[in-house]
C-alpha cells in the first residue's frame, strides 16, 4: 500500500529499505555477519539514491487468497486464504502478516459468515521489505528457467519480487545467496564485488526484470499496458489489475521494450525516455534507439539484464567481470526512474568507461567485422601480443577461446567458426583479458617489469596514478628479445584543467592533450598518448548535463493521484472462483547473477 498525496514530485521521499535476514543456523556466524554487512551497504545505496511515494503506516505482507467471490454481493472478496510465502524464505514472521477477512455462506447467500484471520503489527518505516536467505541448494525449483538455483555451479545469488502495491511498485521480495561461493573478505576490490552482487539482486527485486517491465507506468501514473478485466484480450487465466498475458516473455509495451533485428539476431531494447537520453549521451549517438537487453543466458538472464557486449562492467549485466569493478551507472538509474515508481539522484551514477563516446556502431555493430575490432574488443590471433584493457588499468592480451562446436552464426567473427571469446554473454566477442600481475595502478605489479639491470626497459612505473599506454620506448643500450616494435607499458598521469599530463620515465612532464606522442631522453622510440577523454573524462559535467536535460526533467515530472488508495475493497457473491487476487501474493520470478567461467 502507498500513501497518495498528490502534487507530483513533492510526494516522493527517500525510500526506506527494510531487511529481514533468515540466516541464523543456516550458515556460519562469520558468513551471517558478512552477508548482512554487504546487504546493509547496498540498502544504504538505494536509500540515498531513490525516492518513492512512501507507504502509509506499517508495511504488511498479504496472505494469498486462493478463492475469491466472482459474482454476487461479495464479489471480489476472499473466501479462502493461505499463509504467504516468498521464494526461499522458510516462513514469513507472523508479525509481518496483514489481517485477512474471509467471507463465506452456508446457504447460497442468505447468510454470510465473516472470519477474520489475525495479523501482526507489520514492518515499520518500510517502503520495501527484502528477505535475505542463504544456503547451498534450496530454492532452485522456483527459478524462471528451472536451473536449480545454487545447484548450478555458476550461480552466486538469485532473487525475486513477491508483492507489489496498488500501482505495481515492488514492496516485498527476497535475495538468496549461495554462500558456499561467497567468502568473507577484507580485500577492497572483492568486497566491492560482493556489495555489487547484493545491489544487483536487490535491483531485480525493485524493478529490473522482464516481468516488472510489463508493469511500468508513464509519468502521469497511467500504465503503458492496459489492465484486465477491461483490456482487450483478457481471459479467465489473467489476473485483474494485470495486463493480458502477464508473465509471458517479451510482452512488455513496445514503448518500454522494443524488439528489432541487429547483427543477424533479434534483440530487445529499452526505449523509455530517460534510458534513451542517457544512451545518446554515453555513446555520442543522438539517433540511438535505446539500451539493449541481454538476449543470451536463458530465461533467468535474458531480458532481465543489460546486454553485456554493450555494457560490460555495468552492475546489471548478467555476469560479473572479476578484474573490473562493477559500475552503478546512469543507465540503471534511468531505467528505475522510467518505471514510474522512483525518482533518482543522478549524483549517485558511477563512471561507465566501456563504450563511452565510441559512437552509434559501438551499440549496434558487430564487435569484430572483417578482421577489425571495435574499441575494447580484439581480433589479434597472436595470443602473446600485449594491449591495454578498456579502462587502461591493466596490460592484457586478446582473450580468444576455441569452443568444441561452431558458435551460433551471428557470433562467428573469424574464419574458424569455433573461435571467439570465452563469455557467451559477450556474444562470444573477444576482449582484452588483463594480466593480473600487470596491473598498472598496483605497486605489487612491479615484480613483473621488463628488467634492464633493475629498471624497466620501457620506463614503466606502477602506482595509483599509473595507467596503460602504447609505447615503443626502449632504454638506450639495451635490446629485448621478442619485444614488439610497439607494445604497452604503465605510466603515471594526472588531469589538470581538462588536459592529460603524463610523467615520462625521465621525470619530465608531457601534455598529451597538446601533443599525442612524446620522445624521452635516454630512450629510443616514443610514448603514444591515449585520448584525453579516456583518462580525464568530466564525469561531474556529464551528470550536470543529465540534470539539465529536458527529456530527463519531463520523465521525472511524476504525478500521483490525490487521496488514499488502499487494498482491494470491492464486494460480490456466488460460487468462489480460483482467479488470483489483484495485489495478492504472486511470485514474480527469479533473476540471478551468474559467473561465467572462461
Amino acid at each position: 500500500r502507498r500513501q497518495d498525496q498528490g502534487g507530483g514530485r513533492d510526494a516522493f521521499q527517500p525510500i526506506r529499505v527494510a531487511i529481514y535476514s533468515d540466516l541464523d543456523g543456516k550458515i556460519s556466524q562469520d558468513k551471517i555477519t558478512y552477508v548482512r554487512s554487504i546487504v546493509s551497504a547496498s540498502a544504504s545505496f538505494f536509500q540515498s539514491t531513490l525516492r518513492v511515494v512512501p507507504v502509509q503506516g506499517n508495511l504488511f505482507v498479504e496472505r494469498q487468497c486462493i478463492q475469491r467471490w466472482i459474482t454476487g454481493p461479495r464479489q471480489g472478496l476472499c473466501s479462502n486464504a493461505i499463509a504467504p510465502s516468498c521464494g526461499t524464505v522458510s516462513s514469513i514472521p507472523d508479525s509481518h502478516i496483514a489481517e485477512t477477512t474471509l467471507w463465506n455462506t452456508p446457504n447460497d447467500g442468505r447468510d454470510w459468515i465473516k472470519t477474520v484471520l489475525p495479523g501482526g503489527s507489520g514492518v515499520p518505516n518500510a517502503d520495501v521489505l527484502i528477505y535475505v536467505t542463504a544456503g547451498s541448494g534450496e530454492g532452485g525449483e522456483e527459478t524462471v528457467d528451472g536451473s536449480g538455483g545454487c545447484a548450478a555451479a555458476s550461480t552466486l545469488a538469485f532473487s525475486g519480487t513477491c508483492q507489489r502495491d496498488q500501482y505495481d511498485r515492488p514492496v516485498v521480495g527476497f535475495v538468496h545467496f549461495c554462500t558456499d561461493r561467497i567468502q568473507p573478505t577484507t580485500d577492497a576490490d572483492l568486497r566491492w564485488d560482493d556489495e555489487a552482487l547484493a545491489a544487483h539482486e536487490m535491483t531485480h527485486v525493485i524493478g529490473f526484470s522482464s516481468l516488472s517491465f510489463q508493469l511500468f507506468r508513464r509519468p502521469d501514473n497511467t500504465p503503458y499496458l492496459e489492465r484486465c478485466p477491461g483490456a482487450a484480450g483478457c481471459t479467465e487465466r489473467d489476473r485483474d489489475g494485470y495486463p493480458p498475458g502477464y508473465g509471458i516473455e517479451g510482452s512488455a509495451s513496445p514503448s518500454v521494450v522494443r524488439k528489432s533485428s541487429a547483427r543477424g539476431n533479434t534483440v530487445s531494447t529499452v526505449v523509455t525516455p530517460s534510458v534513451r537520453d542517457i544512451a545518446a549521451r554515453h555513446f555520442g549517438c543522438p539517433d540511438i534507439l535505446g539500451a539493449e537487453l541481454e538476449e543470451y543466458g536463458g530465461p533467468s538472464t535474458a531480458g532481465s539484464h543489460w546486454e553485456k557486449r554493450v555494457f560490460k562492467t555495468e552492475y546489471m549485466t548478467g555476469s560479473s567481470d572479476n578484474a573490473f569493478r562493477s559500475v552503478y551507472s546512469a543507465f540503471t538509474l534511468a531505467l528505475l526512474q522510467d518505471s514510474g515508481w522512483y525518482l533518482v539522484s543522478w549524483d549517485a551514477a558511477g563512471e561507465l568507461v566501456w563504450g563511452r563516446g565510441k559512437g552509434c556502431e559501438y551499440a549496434t555493430a558487430k564487435c569484430v567485422d572483417g578482421g577489425d575490432a571495435l574499441s575494447g574488443f580484439c581480433a589479434n590471433l597472436d595470443g602473446d601480443a600485449s594491449s591495454c584493457t578498456h579502462d587502461r588499468r591493466y596490460q592484457g592480451k586478446c582473450g580468444l577461446a576455441t569452443w568444441n562446436g561452431d558458435l551460433p552464426t551471428p557470433f562467428q567473427y573469424f574464419a574458424d567458426p569455433k573461435l571467439g571469446g570465452s563469455d557467451p554473454l559477450l556474444d562470444f566477442c573477444p576482449t582484452i583479458v588483463p594480466y593480473i600481475n600487470k596491473r598498472c595502478d598496483n605497486t605489487s605489479s612491479e615484480a613483473d617489469i621488463i628488467d634492464c639491470d633493475g629498471v624497466d626497459c620501457q620506463g614503466s612505473a606502477y602506482g595509483s596514478s599509473s595507467r596503460c599506454m602504447q609505447t615503443s620506448l626502449l632504454l638506450d643500450g639495451y635490446s629485448v628479445k621478442g619485444l614488439p616494435e610497439v607494445s604497452v607499458g604503465c605510466y603515471n598521469h594526472k588531469c589538470e584543467g581538462g588536459h592529460l599530463i603524463v610523467t615520462l620515465p625521465s621525470g619530465g612532464k608531457h601534455n598529451c592533450s597538446v601533443a599525442p606522442q612524446a620522445a624521452v631522453p635516454g630512450y629510443s622510440g616514443k610514448l603514444f598518448c591515449p585520448p584525453t577523454e579516456d583518462l580525464c573524462f568530466d564525469q561531474k559535467g556529464f551528470i550536470e548535463s543529465i540534470k539539465r536535460s529536458t527529456v530527463i526533467q519531463d520523465a521525472s515530472d511524476i504525478s500521483v493521484p490525490k487521496g488514499l488508495v488502499t487494498a482491494d475493497s470491492s464486494t460480490v457473491s456466488g460460487a468462489p472462483g480460483g482467479r488470483p487476487p489483484r495485489g495478492g501474493w504472486a511470485l514474480a520470478g527469479l533473476v540471478g547473477l551468474v559467473l561465467v567461467m572462461g
